[in-house]
């Protein structure tokens, strides 16, 4: 994002501004929404993007994340790059949480090509104790390995 500044009369600077995009990920039950959701209220303008919401505006044709063969996470991807773009667009910071693997971040890193932005991957962890005790707490559908 190229921001102008003016020096002068006629002469104009324009300084690059970084925009950050952090992508939080982990296994189910970590926090990631959590904490996707307070580090972006750290930051001055900034969205939270939940991609399991975004999953889960498939509703006729719905497969659950384990069963899908890659349409529905095409899909996603394509829907959490445009919803990111549309922020960036605006000069917001993008937090997007879900279980997002390496070979994901393909859809983050074309926006690298449009935009200035520092990618920031963190992959939070918890013991397998502490990650089932918050799993058991969550509605029966969204329970870990519902529907196998």
């Amino acid at each position: 994002m190229l921001t102008g500044l003016s020096k002068g009369h006629n002469e104009v600077i324009f300084l690059n501004k970084e925009r950050n995009i952090f992508v939080i990920t982990g296994p189910c039950g970590v926090g990631k929404s959590t904490v996707s959701h307070r580090l972006a209220q750290t930051l001055d303008k900034s969205s939270h993007i939940n991609a399991d919401l975004i999953y889960e505006m498939v509703v006729g044709g719905y497969e659950f994340p384990w069963h899908d063969e890659g349409k529905l996470t095409e899909l996603l991807w394509l829907n959490v790059s445009s919803l990111a773009s549309n922020c960036l667009d605006n000069n917001f910071d993008v937090v997007i949480d879900y279980i997002v693997f390496p070979e994901h971040l393909k859809y983050i890193e074309k926006l690298k090509c449009k935009y200035n932005i520092v990618l920031k991957y963190v992959v939070l962890m918890a013991n397998e104790d502490t990650i089932r005790m918050r799993d058991r707490k969550r509605p029966r559908k969204r329970l870990w390995g519902t529907g196998l």
